[in-house]
């Protein structure tokens, strides 16, 4: 299924700035740049049916640039895993 999807995306002129503190005083800061990818509602459908899961849609966006206090951890970015999860981090549009 996975092969045999079209994965285009295009990419918005829209961005945000995102952050999170982490329990081990790990501060993450990350600018995403939203896009469009027109295949995503369909295929975790699918993916749902077979599955037999409720998998929520994830946040359509980029990762551009990530800072922390943990240098490696860093390198993993935030984790945006759905909308809830996007708008949980006080998400600030920038202005470009």
């Amino acid at each position: 299924m996975a092969y045999s999807t079209d994965w285009s995306y295009s990419l918005l002129d829209v961005f945000y700035k995102v952050s999170k503190e982490y329990r081990d005083t790990d501060k993450r800061e990350s600018i995403i740049q939203m896009t469009t990818i027109p295949c995503l509602v369909d295929f975790y459908d699918e993916l749902n049916k077979i599955l037999k899961t409720n998998l929520r849609y994830p946040l359509e966006h980029v990762t551009l640039f990530t800072k922390g206090t943990d240098l490696e951890r860093s390198k993993m970015g935030i984790g945006i895993n759905s909308e809830i999860d996007f708008f949980g981090l006080n998400p600030v549009c920038l202005k470009v």
